[in-house]
């Protein structure tokens, strides 16, 4: 690429050549480009490009008419100025103190304008707080626009108790994805700027300065902040570690207080509506009485004396007593009886959730009532296992003894009718030898 001339702007490096403008950024990046129409071209003998911020200035010439362009970033268009006359070449221009200043040339006329942003930006609002506390930053917001060139820079001066001016770039508080043509501030936007945390005290003066492209800028009166020493006028908030579920020993519910500024003095509480605590001296709540209705009252106080509301836990549950199993009397069985086993004499102060068994065999059941059959003969301990919704486990184990099962070797019912006929003979017997002897 041939290079007729060149020139630095803010962010960019502009390179002309007599068919148009390629632009860089400052590590020799494509930034873009704008092309000239077939019919006009770029001389650098006849006029230079002059960057100013972000607008470049490309003179160039066609048949009979010099013609100005103006730039945004030396890609997008924004205005133009042609002059036409017999022999017109390519205009000279310059750039000064907001001011354009451009020359146009004919064989028989020399023509000199002047561009001109006069106006100053201007300030629609300022809004910041008149007080904040000691440690905060002071947030000041400002809705700014100018017309003409675009918002190039807003500053927020301050100064804290008299000392010197300090200068703090204002942000835009919002940006589009895409950035709009000659940049943001052609019309209202708002900015945002912070000054930095002060002690109790001090006094901040304030003001915003707003920039436009050309160098036109714009001071807006001044405002006052006060910093003061930040009140703890909020109490503590403490939290209670406990979960809602049966305990089976003595247990301690952890309080945990908070304070956002003066810090947490003390945490007290009551257990059963009885006698107040404090945690730094006495631990932790400790819940050592059974029952499913334990209360707890808790609260904290802070260093500048807000005392929280009370809170209340109720219903606390904590059962340290073992449920007392009773698996009924020892048994006797032969094989392939069915044995009944019968947990429902087992007892418990809050109810029992769960009765196991094991027969001793190797197998198992649960339930409060159950049967089994032994397929050997044996002794076996047959254990039964309760627990209560604490889970404390009561244990009783019973003998169950089985025995081979007797094979009958006549029917019962065959014994039994000859025993009847024995005895219907004897008697039949008897009855004739009394009437003999009669």
């Amino acid at each position: 690429m041939r290079i007729e001339s060149f020139s630095v702007g803010e962010d960019a490096i502009y390179v002309a050549n007599y068919r148009g403008v390629s632009v860089l950024d400052f590590q020799g990046g494509d930034i873009g480009k704008f092309d000239l129409p077939e019919e006009e071209r770029f001389h650098e003998s006849y006029g230079a490009v002059v960057a100013a911020k972000r607008i470049l200035a490309l003179p160039v010439y066609g048949k009979n008419y010099g013609r100005l362009y103006l730039l945004w970033r030396g890609i997008i268009p924004i205005f133009n100025l042609t002059y036409s006359g017999e022999g017109a070449i390519s205009p000279k221009v310059s750039i000064a103190y907001g001011k354009i200043y451009v020359v146009f040339y004919t064989h028989n006329r020399i023509l000199l304008y002047k561009l001109h942003d006069i106006e100053k930006p201007v300030i629609v609002s300022v809004e910041a707080a008149s007080e904040i506390y000691e440690g905060e930053e002071l947030v000041v917001k400002a809705t700014i626009y100018d017309n003409r060139s675009g918002i190039y820079r807003a500053l927020l001066a301050y100064s804290v108790d008299g000392g010197k001016w300090n200068y703090a770039d204002m942000e835009l508080e919002r940006r589009y994805i895409i950035e709009p043509v000659c940049g943001y501030g052609l019309s209202e936007e708002p900015y945002v700027g912070k000054i930095p945390a002060q002690r109790a005290g001090s006094r901040i003066i304030w003001r915003i300065i707003a920039i436009d492209n050309v160098g036109n800028y714009i001071i807006s009166q001044e405002h006052t902040c006060q910093v003061v020493e930040k009140r703890d006028v909020n109490p503590p908030t403490t939290k209670a570690l406990y979960e809602d579920i049966w305990h089976n020993e003595d247990f301690t519910i952890a309080l945990e207080a908070e304070d956002d500024l003066s810090g947490v003095a003390e945490t007290y509480y009551r257990i059963n509506n009885g006698v107040l605590k404090r945690v730094s001296v006495d631990g932790h709540p400790l819940i050592t009485m059974e029952g499913a209705n334990n209360t707890l009252e808790y609260w904290s106080v802070d260093k500048a004396g807000n005392e929280e509301t009370h809170k209340f836990i109720t219903g606390i549950k904590l059962d340290k007593s073992k449920p007392i199993a009773n698996a009924g009397q020892d048994l006797k069985a032969n094989v392939g009886d069915v044995v009944v086993l019968d947990a429902s004499a087992s007892t418990d102060n809050i109810g029992i959730v769960s009765y196991e068994w094991d027969f001793g065999d190797g197998e198992k059941g649960t339930g409060v009532k159950v049967t089994h059959t032994y397929e050997k003969a044996g002794t076996y301990t047959v254990t039964l296992t309760v627990k209560d919704k604490a889970g404390n486990v009561g244990i009783h184990s019973i003998t169950v003894t089985v025995a081979e099962a007797v094979t009958e070797v006549f029917p019962t019912s065959l014994v039994i009718a000859i025993v009847i006929l024995v005895v219907i003979i004897v008697i039949i017997a008897i009855l004739v030898l009394r009437r003999r002897h009669s």
